[in-house]
């Protein structure tokens, strides 16, 4: 009995001096986690590579007026004048032009994520069974 209430003690000691060392110890800095914002700016790096494609995909009046309000930032009596169209033209254009473009970018979307899983389904190691 002796010598292992000798050996307990020696452990708690032991347990003691390794707590204070690590007290003396500075802290460790905090890393931050990047991995959400790389994530989100991979996911937006996709949207607007839809959004492009979409875009080229639309009738050329519907892009123009896209281009002009959306992009450009004019207001519709602005992109009116410059088409030299309606105001009321310029605004039913852009909500068709809007309807359409996230139709076509959400077709976008779906494909290249089902060619990426395609393309990770077909570059899967196989596995060889050893016997």
């Amino acid at each position: 009995m002796g010598i292992a209430v000798n050996v307990q003690r020696n452990t708690s000691r032991a347990a003691r001096r390794h707590e204070k060392a690590l007290a003396r110890m500075p802290a460790k800095e905090a890393v931050p986690d990047i991995a959400g914002e790389v994530m989100s700016r991979v996911a937006d790096a996709e949207r607007l590579a839809a959004a492009k494609s979409a875009l080229g995909k639309l009738r050329k009046s519907e892009r123009e007026v896209v281009t002009l309000c959306v992009w450009s930032g004019l207001s519709y009596a602005e992109a009116a004048e410059a088409l030299g169209i309606a105001l009321g033209t310029v605004r039913s254009r852009l909500f068709r032009a809007r309807e359409r473009l996230r139709k076509l970018a959400e077709h976008e979307l779906r494909q290249s994520a089902d060619e990426a899983a395609t393309r990770l389904y077909l570059n899967r190691p196989t596995q060889k069974w050893n016997r």
